[in-house]
């Protein structure tokens, strides 16, 4: 079951009343985010008028306020979804005569607006995808032909791009426990098994099958090096690239790749702007991530698949989850870069239906264990060869002494995930009606619209299942990734109040930033205080 979330009830709340309550959840099937709907800011419960939380970033201007309150599988407050002149459509012809496949084998998605559904009976329309020629001149020039793999890696000269074998399992053993659970666009297990068999010649897909492409190793390995003590300077003050070297050589790759859109290829662009966030490179993350969702809407996986009634299996089980983790991670680090540096979004939430990724999948019910910095886990013998003097604990004091802060714990990776992603889209409408150049809101008040989005952020909170909960007072720590969700809600709070921190009101604004501030302030020090020289 996807993680689901409801907005509270429509009309003027007070302010934190949500909290009173236990927060409706939807049904297992539902997702309370698509912009097929809008939520309305009305005066009472079924009255008329008001604009849509979904809001500036939903054309709001030229919307207006509907009548009913009308609840449904959203939740209480959901308006009716407005038709389109064509509706209705079934899923099915939704779909016929709009997807096509590359010379990659890769599906590709054209909306309505392309007109290609008016003449799907084209000779070039076959077995329900359009198939068009790979782009070129006339004539056909051997330069246009697609590259392989390792014709790339000759061209830009990385043929032995990769480190050893024994970094490459340092690096991966950091990737596995500090970088998946944040960001799982891949299968941890099926490409653990791929990678136990680096001589394996089966073409990569989705689902990590096969031979692990060169671009996404280099990508993973960028990330990793945050987390490694690999090269690391010897001499004060000296810059450390962590990972510089493996982004390198990726983008070097992928100047040779962004032709052809791939989802391995996303899967790599995603990974190197979340790396360069890490390092405060935002500008270079804002250009990849970019790109990443640029190539994710070529490859429609804003679209959910799962609606598509396909007269052939096109995809299986593990690509439609691929699929859906590599969107929701492109929703996820668009809205958070966007907010970070303060720019337009680029994914508009009217513009996509894909739900949520399953959960129950093997990586939401791994044991999550924490790995040093020379990449064994806590309970074996550090590596000698690369363990720099410590605090003079032997090693089993030591152990013992993290093992107590993290017992051995089920890592939840995609409860988390998609807890985050609920987080995202709740962030997208604060952005969209907070802070968006033209925001009109159509008779409403600014503190009833904080009301609602208040509430929101306290419905989203309570829908916490247990295992995802967090206090910052307690003594008990949860895994890195289950923290940073939190420390997600808590910028999230402060990002809807700060504005109105400085006003009188009824909404105590200012407590709500400095209450969180120190929330957040208290989950870095419990972090740091678990595992000293991670958050670097």
């Amino acid at each position: 079951m996807a993680y689901a979330f409801t907005l509270p009830p429509v009309g003027v709340v007070p302010a934190r009343s949500a909290a009173q309550t236990v927060a409706p959840v939807l049904s297992p099937g539902a997702i309370g985010h698509t912009g097929t709907s809008s939520y309305l800011l009305a005066s009472s419960p079924g009255g008329s008028g008001g604009a849509a939380v979904g809001g500036a970033d939903d054309d709001n201007e030229d919307r207006k306020g509907g009548g009913g309150g009308g609840g449904g599988a959203g939740g209480a407050g959901r308006a009716r979804a407005t038709q389109s002149p064509s509706e209705p459509l079934t899923e099915l012809a939704d779909v016929v005569g709009q997807l096509s496949l590359n010379e990659n084998a890769e599906v590709r998605y054209h909306g309505r607006s392309s007109g290609l559904y008016l003449i799907a009976k084209s000779q070039r329309f076959k077995e329900f995808f359009w198939r068009f020629p790979s782009a070129g001149v006339w004539p056909p020039a051997d330069h246009g032909a697609v590259k392989t793999e390792a014709e790339i890696l000759r061209l830009v000269g990385a043929e032995d791009a990769l480190p050893d074998m024994e970094t490459q399992s340092q690096l991966l053993s950091a990737y596995w426990a500090y970088v998946h659970p944040h960001f799982p666009i891949s299968f941890m297990r099926q490409y653990r098994h791929t990678l136990a068999h680096p001589d394996s010649t089966e073409p990569s897909t989705p689902a990590g099958t096969g031979k692990v492409p060169v671009v996404l190793l280099l990508a993973m390995f960028a990330l990793a090096a945050r987390y490694c003590d690999l090269d690391r300077p010897t001499e004060p003050g000296k810059y450390w690239e962590a990972g510089q070297e493996y982004l390198d050589k990726a983008r070097r790759i992928l100047n040779h790749d962004y032709g052809s859109s791939k989802l391995v290829t996303v899967q790599a662009l995603l990974l190197l702007s979340y790396r360069e966030i890490g390092v405060g490179a935002m500008s270079s993350s804002w250009m990849l991530g970019g790109m990443a969702i640029r190539m994710a809407q070529d490859l429609g996986l804003f679209r959910d698949v799962e609606k598509w009634y396909l007269p052939i299996q096109r995809f299986t089980h593990e690509e439609k989850q691929a699929r859906k983790r590599v969107w929701w991670a492109c929703v996820i680090l668009d809205r958070y870069t966007s907010s970070y540096i303060g720019r337009p979004g680029t994914i508009h939430e009217r513009d996509y239906d894909c739900g949520f990724p399953s959960e129950d999948e093997p990586d939401e019910h791994e044991q999550w264990r924490p790995i040093r910095l020379d990449g064994t886990e806590w309970t074996a013998p550090p590596n000698v060869n690369r363990t720099h003097p410590g605090s003079g604990e032997t090693v089993a004091e030591d152990n013992a002494k993290f093992l107590k802060a993290y017992p051995p714990t089920r890592a939840h990776t995609l409860s988390c995930f998609n807890a985050a992603g609920a987080l995202a889209v709740i962030i997208n409408r604060i952005i969209s009606n907070i802070y968006a150049i033209r925001i009109r809101v159509l008779g409403q008040s600014s503190e009833t619209l904080l009301s609602l989005l208040d509430q929101s952020l306290a419905s989203w909170y309570l829908a916490l299942p247990p295992h995802l909960q967090y206090n910052p007072a307690s003594s008990k720590v949860p895994p890195p990734h289950i923290l940073s969700l939190h420390l997600q809600f808590y910028s999230s709070l402060i990002l809807l109040h700060r504005p109105f921190s400085a006003s009188p009101g009824s909404f105590p604004s200012h407590s709500i930033c400095t209450t969180s501030a120190n929330a957040i302030a208290k989950c870095v020090s419990h972090l740091l205080s678990c595992i000293a020289g991670l958050l670097r």
